[in-house]
């Protein structure tokens, strides 16, 4: 049930959150440019993860028309879960987003 519509920034805030849930390739509904390969990093060891996921969201993010950048990217290690962190660069403003990769 659609309640409302969102566009400008909220609009860049939900497709950035759909982009990164949504396993690249996996759906033919969408093109091959649409989502992240971040399922790829389960089971790596947490280096490569680490060196990784940068890269990864980047890729994903910036097929984006209205993110220009991806950047100030940092992530904390907790046991078995990464906490990331980054500042999404839009046409309509920026705003900080935060992803856990177990």
């Amino acid at each position: 049930c659609i309640t409302q519509m969102i566009d400008g920034l909220e609009a860049v805030k939900q497709a950035v959150f759909v982009i990164l849930e949504t396993q690249r390739f996996e759906y033919l509904i969408y093109s091959f440019n649409f989502g992240s390969e971040l399922q790829g990093l389960i089971g790596k060891s947490p280096l490569f993860v680490q060196s990784e996921i940068r890269r990864l969201i980047r890729e994903a993010l910036l097929q984006d028309d209205r993110i220009t950048d991806v950047r100030d990217i940092t992530i904390q290690t907790n046991g078995e879960s990464m906490l990331v962190e980054f500042t999404v660069v839009s046409v309509f403003g920026n705003f900080t987003m935060t992803r856990e990769v177990r």
